[in-house]
């Protein structure tokens, strides 16, 4: 079922509303009724011939492709079966509160919101639709995710240094969060595959009428020297990828996915690493971070980068889950860059650093087969 079918869960009267009107006579609804009135487990639909510790069962039991499930299933068992949980319950609706404007404290007022461990990004309970909100329509709160923030706040820098964003997701937050974070204060470099997809961001550096704010189409992330000037003491890689972190927030995203486009977005994002790496000055820092859970978009991925790039050195890296207190699924690797030499020091049969306890063991210089 999981391979072939998309459910959704329907309030009762409305559904039957719904079928009343389909069903083009009363004979029908009733020859249908006894099914549509059908309630109970799950796992009622799922025959006991299938062992509840099996992927099989996993993919009926959660609605998830066995394709999908070959994909996540190198993260260790543990993982795969809290992510697939995670995955069939709604996202938090998290909103960066853009301070400039409003304070958290009034925001906070209204009861719907509640403050979370991130400075500046709260959590919305509501009701209402976000786009019948005052303050949503007023541009004063958006939408982003916690992780993103703590992470671009973890590695602030400060005037004189300069950073340089490639951005390949359709999503803006990056580039909302380094304007609403920075301002004036020092020099940014906002790369885009084509800005006129983002025509909300070039309103913003207008409205705050900035001018330290280069932002610029990069197409081809590989060819960005006519709109780079000099290295960057930051350098932030978020090139597009299978984005599984979205599928909380679009129902239908496993059921709409491409899996012809993979090998097209590996290749995207290690031509973004490596168009990236080639602004990031000496002792200057690359963050790498994928909004998905796949093991040959992060691991392999710096495996591979550090092999042909051994001036850079892994400082750490993370695979967050969403079934973390962050709800996110997103990798980031930090990535130093040395003086010109040699200087990676993971030996090639050492697992990756900060990967989680229940993760399957990988070794950042082969991917084993893994997906």
């Amino acid at each position: 079922m999981g391979n072939n079918l998309f459910f959704r869960h329907l309030d009762a009267e409305k559904a039957d509303e719904a079928w009343k009107s389909a069903l083009s006579s009363p004979e029908k609804y009733d020859r249908f009724l006894p099914l549509l009135t059908r309630s109970g487990s799950v796992n009622d639909l799922i025959p006991e011939s299938i062992a509840r510790s099996s992927e099989q069962y996993l993919s009926l039991r959660y609605n998830a492709p066995s394709w999908a499930l070959k994909i996540w299933k190198h993260f260790g068992y543990g993982n795969l079966y809290k992510t697939l949980r995670a995955f069939s319950t709604h996202e938090p609706l998290y909103l960066r509160v853009r301070t400039t404007l409003i304070s958290e404290e009034e925001v906070l007022a209204n009861p719907d919101f509640a403050a979370t461990s991130v400075s500046g990004i709260l959590l919305y309970k509501g009701k209402t639709p976000l786009r019948k909100l005052d303050l949503y329509k007023e541009g004063k709160i958006y939408l982003e995710r916690p992780l993103t923030k703590k992470i671009l706040d973890e590695h602030k820098v400060h005037e004189p240094s300069e950073i340089l964003l490639y951005n390949g997701n359709a999503d803006a937050s990056l580039e909302k969060e380094l304007l609403e974070s920075y301002g004036s204060a020092i020099g940014l470099n906002l790369a885009t595959p084509d800005v006129d997809s983002k025509i909300e961001i070039t309103k913003s550096i207008k409205d705050m009428g900035l001018h330290n704010v280069n932002f610029f189409s990069a197409p081809d992330p590989l060819s960005m020297d006519a709109s780079i000037s000099k290295k960057q003491d930051l350098v932030i890689c978020a090139p597009d990828s299978t984005n599984f972190d979205q599928i909380r927030s679009t129902p239908d995203f496993l059921l709409r996915f491409q899996r012809e486009r993979m090998d097209g977005l590996l290749e995207g994002e290690k031509n973004a690493l490596q168009g990236c790496a080639k602004y990031v000055e000496k002792d200057g820092l690359l963050i790498y971070m994928v909004y998905t859970l796949s093991w040959k978009e992060s691991h392999v991925a710096i495996a591979n980068f550090l092999r042909d790039n051994p001036e850079f050195k892994l400082e750490g890296d993370t695979q967050f889950f969403p079934y973390q207190e962050d709800g996110s699924a997103l990798y980031v690797a930090l990535l130093r860059h040395g003086n010109g030499e040699a200087e990676n020091a993971l030996p090639p049969d050492q697992a990756s650093a900060l990967m989680q306890k229940e993760a399957a063991p990988s070794s950042l210089a082969s991917d084993g087969g893994a997906q």
